[in-house]
Formats: structure tokens, C-alpha cells, sequence
């Protein structure tokens, strides 16, 4: 029998989805670890999306399914796994797999809803209002980001990223749990093994898909990005060789 491995047998394209307040340079880490492998990987920079793909989630998962290749591997990190859930639920049948880090599936009840919308509404004017180092700090002061890193180079343009604080919220989100109980491709659903509060996210919702990263916090691509991009290209290669 033929081994399975790289490069030969893993044809398909993966695209990679990074976190707020960051950029498609966030998966440098996994993308030379994954140097030589044969992964067809592409960093999305979310900031670059059309105006109109910023308004909603919705808009977003549609403009990332109408740029995807066909059979690609959906692969998002905090927020970006939130759009690359949008865009599964657009088109399911373009996508091969789904690869979440860190991710929120959905709140459960209205009141929870517009709470965090109020919530990120504040963190907008707060992004328009402070220098960028300055709000960065206010940021990591959250306690799921609380000793996780340094987190995103302070070289944002608030007028990109505030108004997604409000159009992407996780208050306006619909609640993905029904979708992924029930999701018709492989999932990856990656935690760090101190973020409390998103491993327990991950166990309640697919506890068959949920894997630890030892270690690691909430930034996964910043505190262990090459034992994030080996679990990544383990599951990958692992469902390439399951069609042969």
C-alpha cells in the first residue's frame, strides 16, 4: 500500500482566518512550520474584505466563500473562527473540513445577545477614541486574554477595525451549536489547555473534536504556534488520507 504523505496526497487548499485586532501575518508562526509540508495555505487579511462584507457576518461568510477554492479547508482563530463559521453555514458544500482556535459557537439567549453588543459598541468608541498601544492594553486586560501573550502589534487603522466591533460582534451572532452537532465535514476544534472558559465552550459543544494545546492560553498562534500548526497538519493530513 501507497503511504499517505505530504506533499502528493494533500491537495487541498487551506484558508487561514485571523483574530480581531490582528492580521493575515499572525499565522507567520504555523506558516514556516508548515514549510515543506505541501499545504496550499493562504492568510486572509479580514481588514481587506469589501466594504460591504464588513457590514455583517453574513456578508463576511459570503465574501469569504465566493474567494475560496473550491474543497478548501476552513481554518479561523477567535473571531476568524467565528467568520469561518458564516461562511460554512453559506455554502457548506464548498468547504472540506473546519478548523476552529479558540472560538466562541454563539451565545444561547437574547439577553446574553445585547448585552455583548453593548458591551463591543463600547469597546468601538473606545478603539476610535484611544492610540492603539493604549488600547491594546485595555485589551489584554480581559480576563480570557489575561496572561496570554502580548497580543496584536499595535498597527491597526481604527477606522477598519472599530465599526467591526459593532457589524461582527458576537452579539449578533446566532448561536452555531445545532450546526456543528450536526456538521457534515471533519472538525479540528483547537483550545489551550488555560483557556477555561473556551475549552469548556469546546467540550460542550463537540467534545469528540475538542483538542488541548498544553500550555497555551487564548492566543494560540502567539504562544504556540508551531504545536498549533503540527495538530493542524496531523488532522489535515489524517482526512486526506481518509479518502484513499
Amino acid at each position: 500500500m501507497t503511504p499517505c504523505l505530504y506533499p502528493s496526497q494533500a491537495h487541498h487548499p487551506v484558508v487561514l482566518l485571523h483574530g480581531n485586532l490582528g492580521g493575515a501575518e499572525d499565522w507567520a508562526g504555523c506558516l514556516s512550520a508548515w514549510d515543506g509540508t505541501g499545504l496550499d495555505c493562504r492568510a486572509a487579511d479580514l481588514w481587506s474584505l469589501p466594504k460591504s462584507a464588513r457590514r455583517s457576518l453574513e456578508t463576511a461568510g459570503l465574501a469569504l466563500t465566493e474567494t475560496a477554492p473550491q474543497g478548501a479547508i476552513l481554518v479561523g482563530y477567535s473571531l476568524g473562527g467565528r467568520l469561518a463559521l458564516h461562511a460554512f453555514a453559506a455554502e457548506p458544500q464548498k468547504w472540506r473540513a473546519l478548523i476552529l482556535l479558540s472560538v466562541h459557537p454563539g451565545l444561547k439567549h437574547e439577553k446574553e445577545r445585547a448585552r455583548r453588543l453593548a458591551a463591543d459598541r463600547m469597546w468601538a468608541s473606545r478603539c476610535l477614541r484611544l492610540a492603539p498601544a493604549d488600547f491594546i492594553t485595555l485589551w489584554n486586560r480581559q480576563p480570557a486574554l489575561r496572561n496570554s501573550g502580548a497580543g496584536p502589534r499595535p498597527h491597526y487603522d481604527p477606522r477598519m477595525v472599530a465599526p467591526a466591533f459593532d457589524a461582527w460582534s458576537l452579539g449578533r451572532q446566532r448561536d452555531f451549536r445545532p450546526l456543528l452537532h450536526s456538521l457534515p465535514v471533519p472538525l479540528l476544534w483547537l483550545v489551550g489547555e488555560r483557556d477555561e472558559k473556551f475549552r469548556a465552550l469546546a467540550r460542550e459543544c463537540r467534545p469528540d473534536a475538542a483538542v488541548e494545546v498544553p500550555g497555551a492560553g487564548h492566543r494560540l498562534l502567539e504562544e504556540s504556534p508551531a504545536r498549533t500548526a503540527q495538530l493542524i497538519a496531523e488532522f489535515i493530513l489524517s482526512i486526506s488520507c481518509s479518502k484513499n
